[in-house]
């Protein structure tokens, strides 16, 4: 299998929950992408999450997904602030 060149990379943290939600998001993804996973940071048990890409446009379609599942997102449609 040839390797694949991703060139950019789009940087995201997310909890358990939203952990979980990627994936199911992710599963079946037709867009070609790679997937890191880093460990959990601090107390918070939040994970940073890389998602490399091949084109910008990807790029921003990945950014989108992990911003709606971001912590502070998730805190604010929970909690009702902004």
């Amino acid at each position: 299998m040839a390797r694949q060149e991703f060139s950019h990379t789009v940087p995201g943290a997310v909890n358990a929950d939203g952990l979980r939600l990627l994936f199911e998001r992710l599963d079946g993804e037709r867009r070609p992408f790679e997937l890191v996973v880093h460990r959990p940071g601090g107390a918070t048990g939040t994970r940073g999450v890389t998602v490399k890409t091949r084109s910008g446009e990807d790029a921003e379609y990945f950014r989108g997904v992990l911003e709606k599942l971001s912590p502070e997102t998730s805190d604010s449609l929970t909690h009702g602030t902004d």
